[in-house]
């Protein structure tokens, strides 16, 4: 009987889909910017980084910027789908802010299986984003090549407008703040 890589811990799927935000915000993944991001002190990330690099999960190239491996990145996208979809049925279907959505998500991604991820899709009527705006792996969504960040937008540049994810027709991005990093 062939060996299979255990599955992730839930601590780890939360640093793989840190990493894969940052990444796909043209972010440079380093070890600091990922303890922000995780709310965690610069050496608990460094020594959760190195077991995934043991792990074969990230490699650290000589500029100590993390990146994810093939299995890293095949693992952090189906988290970040799992925690999005999670994010549109708790506001879509339970009614929660996007705030409250987005932190319930953290909780909810780790039990959802394939099955029930599968089932949430098509009672979703099969979206494209999260309800940031954010595209769901896996959908086809990419985000506009044209964005700006916006820590980089001059205060009398700042409006709410849709957010800048291409879904192609019945996409779901809706104006609002960008959303928070997760935890």
């Amino acid at each position: 009987m062939a060996k299979t890589d255990p599955a992730p811990s839930p601590k780890v799927e939360d640093y793989l889909q840190s990493m894969y935000s940052l990444e796909t915000e043209g972010e440079r993944v380093i070890s600091a910017r990922l303890a922000r991001w995780m709310r965690v002190t610069p050496p608990t990330a460094w020594a959760t980084v190195r077991r995934m690099e043991r792990d074969g999960l990230v490699e650290i190239d000589g500029k100590k910027t993390i990146h994810l491996t093939k299995r890293g990145r095949e693992l952090a996208e189906k988290v970040a789908r799992r925690h999005r979809l999670s994010e549109r049925f708790l506001s879509d279907v339970l009614g929660l802010g996007w705030a409250e959505a987005h932190d319930e998500a953290h909780h909810f991604e780790h039990g959802v299986t394939p099955v029930i991820e599968g089932r949430i899709f098509s009672l979703l009527g099969h979206p494209t984003t999260c309800p940031h705006g954010s595209p769901i792996p896996g959908t086809g969504a990419v985000l506009s090549s044209d964005l700006v960040p916006w820590t980089e937008l001059s205060p009398d540049s700042l409006s709410l407008g849709r957010a800048g994810c291409r879904g192609g027709p019945g996409s779901e991005a809706a104006p609002g703040p960008p959303p928070t990093p997760p935890r």
